[in-house]
């Protein structure tokens, strides 16, 4: 078989010859940088000190609200004398939900903590995750903190 059978011959040639390599070598590179990109966006700081919470829990504006649940992926115990707080990470379902101000319970010798979110209804948002970092002070809490607590049905890490 001769060369010019199967290789396409003049300009086209000469561009599918300076074009292919170059395209060949960038595109190894295209989905490693979406992927880095994308596993970077998401990542907090896990060394953040505490009071530097991404979302602050706000109280309602208006009666008619939805609530939804927020997404906790950690919550850590810090114990830094004489303050005692909560790190918790998560996420909230869109970036146009609040976190509501945190519920408390106590049943047996368990603390359990409920966090929430709120939006106002017939808002058009972006349908996407919204991470957040909160730092929930336990110094609130008049009581003495219990062996076992728990933010939204998770255990808390000491």
């Amino acid at each position: 078989m001769k060369k010019h059978d199967i290789w396409p011959s003049g300009k086209l040639s000469r561009f599918l010859w300076l074009i292919f390599p170059a395209f060949l070598l960038m595109l190894p590179s295209v989905p490693g940088l979406c992927i880095l990109s994308a596993c970077a966006s998401g990542e907090q700081n896990r060394s953040d000190p505490p009071g530097t919470s991404t979302h602050l829990p706000e109280k309602p504006s208006g009666d008619t609200v939805q609530y939804s649940p927020v997404y906790v992926e950690q919550a850590v115990m810090a114990s830094d004398p004489p303050d005692r707080y909560l790190r918790i990470s998560g996420h909230l379902p869109t970036p146009c939900h609040h976190l509501a101000p945190p519920e408390f319970r106590m049943e047996a010798d368990t603390l359990h903590i409920t966090l929430k979110s709120w939006q106002e209804p017939d808002v058009m948002c972006a349908q996407v995750l919204e991470p957040f970092v909160y730092y929930l002070s336990l110094a609130a809490y008049d009581k003495p903190v219990p062996a076992l607590i728990r933010v939204n049905e998770e255990p808390v890490s000491r």
